[in-house]
């Protein structure tokens, strides 16, 4: 995305007000009477605390980090909305895949031909999990290994699901995984590319001169990203208003 003087400061204030008013809607769902809603809650929690975490980041002008913060908020959305309108299947996997994973870190261990390092629960306190032995058999392979994802559907076809079963169209979900989650995935994998591209480096038309034509471009970055995770935020509200009419 090019630079230009649509990108002000009073724009990027505007943006973010969107935003943190997008988002302060969420405390409100606690409120909110609905199964599917109070058990996946926590998911709104993070939510929320990836809107402040970005904010602060995007004060710094830590635009990389902001960004890999941004896709966790991306992601966290996209499940807590598929979680709305999936089978019941898919919602005992979300909850399941917890049970199995907490109770898989009390004994953790890599092994390499050159050593092991190894975690283990050792304390006196009794283990209890709910529906563990279910949980295991979901996410056990045949072959006895972890099967790590809590759900074989993958991201788009969730982004399609969730279209398909609401009215909510797929356009501001594909674009924030196509402009927030793909170079934030390449930041967290460690690439050069992820550890370039917020500098403007690989964009076209950006004119970075002196360090004002640098701070113009990260400006328009958080626009941009305000903007794209306030429209996905509401349309998380537009699909709860449309199912349970809060």
């Amino acid at each position: 995305m090019e630079d230009s003087p649509f990108f002000t400061e009073d724009l990027l204030t505007n943006m973010n007000k969107f935003f943190v008013g997008e988002v302060e809607l969420l405390r409100d769902l606690n409120n909110v009477d609905e199964k599917r809603i109070k058990r996946n809650y926590p998911l709104l929690v993070s939510l929320i605390e990836n809107s402040k975490s970005m904010f602060l980041l995007g004060e710094c002008n830590l635009i990389n980090d902001m960004y890999m913060i941004a896709r966790s908020y991306v992601e966290r959305m996209i499940n807590f909305m598929y979680l709305q309108v999936c089978d019941e299947a898919e919602l005992n996997s979300f909850q399941l895949h917890t049970t199995q994973k907490a109770y898989r870190r009390l004994d953790r261990s890599i092994e390499r031909t050159t050593g092991k390092v190894q975690f283990v629960y050792t304390g006196k306190d009794s283990v209890s999990l709910p529906n563990l032995n279910e949980a295991l058999n979901l996410f056990t392979s045949k072959s006895g290994k972890e099967i790590t994802h809590w759900t074989p559907i993958s991201l788009d076809k969730r982004i399609d699901i969730i279209s398909e079963r609401t009215s909510i169209k797929p356009s501001i979900m594909m674009m924030c995984k196509l402009y927030i989650y793909e170079d934030a995935s390449e930041a967290l994998h460690g690439t050069l590319y992820g550890s370039l591209f917020h500098l403007g480096v690989f964009s076209p038309g950006t004119k970075l001169l002196n360090p004002n034509d640098l701070l113009q471009h990260y400006s328009s970055l958080k626009t941009t990203v305000y903007w794209t995770c306030g429209l996905l935020t509401n349309d998380l509200l537009t699909l709860l208003n449309e199912s349970i009419q809060i």
